[in-house]
């Protein structure tokens, strides 16, 4: 097998030539694209304009609003009754339209109690009263036939007083006997003790008149109790409104005091309203009141100030404010939720006495924060503290503007609150500011 022939080195001059060609080449390349890097022409730059948005704003000014005051109570009706048993017996009668939920008229009968032992009692004494007045009537004829028959006696008395006269007249002659005398003597002391007994029936008569009609007197009281509890076997409904709740039926005994039924007028709602103390020297009554529920409605009803208490809670700083509420006492198709007696609501009373406040539009108010624009153009957020909104008209401040929130703390006067592009605008934004108010408001 033959051999095979090793392959020579390379020359060493050979590898170092072509290493000097590869950098010449590469420098060439470089050179060249310095040189048209450097001969490049230079474009033309857009000088850049700067874009600043118009916003309007309002220059915030004290203006005289009335101080709304918030509180908290619970609902109640100003009228409502329940109604108790005032005698004791069985319920038989209640009719149909006595149902919770559902209306009475005054003078409704709501349930009957049995009436038969009334009856009866006031029978009884109605009869005792007839026999009394009988015994009057009797009175008077045994009056009468005593004063008649005494005069008789009277009489009597006399003749035979005379008589006696005469026979001791003849006695004294001697022309009379003793003995008819003495007979004669006998006779006027019966006569006398039989006018002195009718005398003494007849005084006996006033006092057995005065007995009677005492007795009559007192029938009649009792008769008047017994009518009186005759008639409240009828339980009638005291007041107009709806029945919250019966609590008898038929075939059932009740009590004097045991409740019946309880009725509910919600034609006139009052709140008892807990305001700081403070709101004493501004809230009187006739002030305006919004009441509102809590809930994802939030219904509102509008009230007047009733009255106001005369002493403070020092445990609770508060005063208590009533307000009256009124509502149709049935709902009419198209009507609002009805204020029912015990929700739980908030109040706000608007006082007739206006203060100086710093108020803003409400719709400027983005949760606790106002944009405010400053001397240089630059927005910046301002957070604010909120006292309560109103609903009023201020032309001198934005003569369309009828919704503002007054504010407690957090702006002063003479700043500049956004009023525009509230969605758009951020905290260094720069604004060219576009006052309204007066301006705009004799403009209109």
């Amino acid at each position: 097998m033959p051999e095979s022939t090793p392959t020579p080195p390379a020359r060493p001059a050979a590898v170092i030539v072509r290493a000097v060609i590869g950098l010449a080449a590469l420098g060439v390349a470089v050179a060249i694209f310095a040189i048209l890097k450097a001969t490049q022409p230079t474009p033309a730059l857009a000088p850049v304009e700067q874009t600043v948005r118009q916003v309007r704003v309002l220059t915030v000014q004290p203006a005289q609003v009335a101080r709304a005051w918030l509180g908290y109570g619970t609902a109640r009706a100003l009228r409502s009754a329940t109604v108790a048993a005032e005698i004791q017996g069985v319920i038989v009668e209640r009719p149909a339209s006595i149902e919770p939920g559902l209306s009475v008229e005054y003078g409704d009968i709501l349930v009957v109690i049995d009436p038969a032992d009334f009856i009866q009692r006031a029978t009884q004494l109605e009869q005792a009263i007839g026999a009394l007045r009988a015994e009057l009537r009797g009175l008077d004829a045994e009056e009468a036939s005593l004063s008649n028959l005494l005069e008789f006696a009277e009489a009597a008395t006399a003749l035979q007083q005379r008589e006696i006269e005469r026979w001791r007249a003849a006695a004294a002659r001697s022309a009379g006997a003793p003995v008819e005398l003495e007979r004669l003597e006998r006779d006027l002391s019966r006569v006398q003790r039989e006018e002195q007994a009718l005398r003494e029936r007849l005084s006996l008569v006033p006092s057995r008149r005065a007995r009677a009609e005492a007795q009559i007197g007192a029938e009649q009281a009792a008769l008047a109790l017994a009518r009186r509890d005759l008639d409240r076997t009828r339980v009638i409904a005291p007041l107009s409104g709806s029945i919250q709740s019966v609590s008898v039926d038929r075939g059932e005994r009740v009590a004097p005091g045991a409740a019946l039924a309880r009725i509910v007028d919600l034609s006139r709602i009052e709140v008892p309203l807990l305001l700081p103390v403070s709101a004493a020297a501004d809230v009187q009554p006739g002030d305006r009141a919004e009441i509102r529920a809590e809930g994802p409605i939030a219904p509102v009803w509008t009230g007047v100030v009733a009255r106001v208490a005369p002493e403070a809670d020092a445990a609770s700083r508060s005063i208590t404010v009533y307000v009256e509420i009124a509502q149709p006492r049935e709902p009419r198709p198209g009507d609002g939720p009805r204020l029912m007696p015990g929700m739980f609501v908030s109040g706000r009373i608007y006082s007739e006495s206006p203060h100086a406040e710093l108020v803003v539009p409400r719709n400027a108010i983005d949760r606790d924060t106002a944009l405010v624009v400053g001397a240089d153009g630059v927005v910046s957020a301002a957070p604010v503290s909120i006292v309560h909104y109103l609903e009023a008209s201020l032309p001198h401040l934005d003569p369309h503007e009828t919704q503002w929130a007054v504010i407690g703390a957090g702006l002063s006067p003479g700043q500049r609150v956004v009023l525009s592009n509230l969605d758009e605008l951020r905290p260094g934004a720069q604004v060219e500011a576009v006052e309204i108010g007066a301006a705009e408001g004799g403009a209109q």
